[in-house]
């Protein structure tokens, strides 16, 4: 759905439209619907981090999954819900690639998986290290060109004085942090892959486990 929404609005790949018009608060029942769940979704993961087999990442896991209820609370409540909208695409297509290289290497494991796992990890590299970062920078420099005023009155649905745009960063940057911490792991599987000819769970805690492919999903 976001996907939907973003495709059919000013802001598709037009970040001065994150900025412009604040507050914009015209949303539809359908795309806030869909904000309240992307929340919904992460408070439930981390209870699910508690009942799974933990793994060298438990704690970037936990540390991410705060940080993007924070994110995704700020951004509603503030109305940041353009840029909000961009980040969760961003975020949402390499879940699904991880989704269906995990699938594939439980039920073909070798070559399939493996080119599954290229396509993952170059979508990875352009979605969440390239474009991710290009929102970051759009957050740091466009709200002082694009946004009227720079002020805290609910009542007229502005919640936006400029020292929010450093919280907004800094959670933004967090995130994107941990994004280059899971490329890295993506890099170490690449490098098994070439040496074993196949991809290996760089995350697990028993290192002669059999080989899968289980790059975190985070968005």
């Amino acid at each position: 759905m976001n996907y939907y929404v973003m495709y059919n609005s000013p802001w598709w790949f037009d970040s001065t439209y994150f900025w412009r018009d604040y507050p914009v608060t015209d949303y539809t029942k359908a795309f806030k619907y869909y904000y309240l769940l992307q929340y919904a979704y992460w408070l439930q993961q981390i209870f699910v981090l508690q009942v799974e087999a933990p793994r060298k990442d438990y704690r970037e896991l936990v540390a991410h999954h705060i940080n993007t209820l924070l994110l995704i609370s700020l951004s509603y409540v503030c109305n940041f819900t353009r840029v909000g909208n961009a980040v969760f695409v961003c975020m949402d297509l390499p879940d699904a690639l991880i989704a269906l290289a995990k699938a594939l290497n439980y039920s073909f494991p070798g070559p399939v998986c493996n080119v599954t796992f290229v396509v993952m990890a170059v979508t990875w590299l352009y979605t969440r290290v390239y474009l991710y970062g290009c929102i970051i920078w759009s957050t740091y420099t466009e709200p002082d060109l694009y946004v009227p005023v720079f002020k805290l009155a609910p009542l007229e649905g502005h919640w936006f004085p400029h020292f929010v745009k450093y919280i907004i960063l800094g959670l933004m940057i967090g995130l994107y942090l941990l994004v280059l911490f899971w490329t890295a792991m993506i890099f170490k599987v690449f490098y098994k892959m070439a040496f074993r000819a196949e991809a290996k769970d760089v995350r697990s805690d028993d290192e002669d486990e059999d080989d899968i492919v289980d790059i975190p999903s985070e968005g």
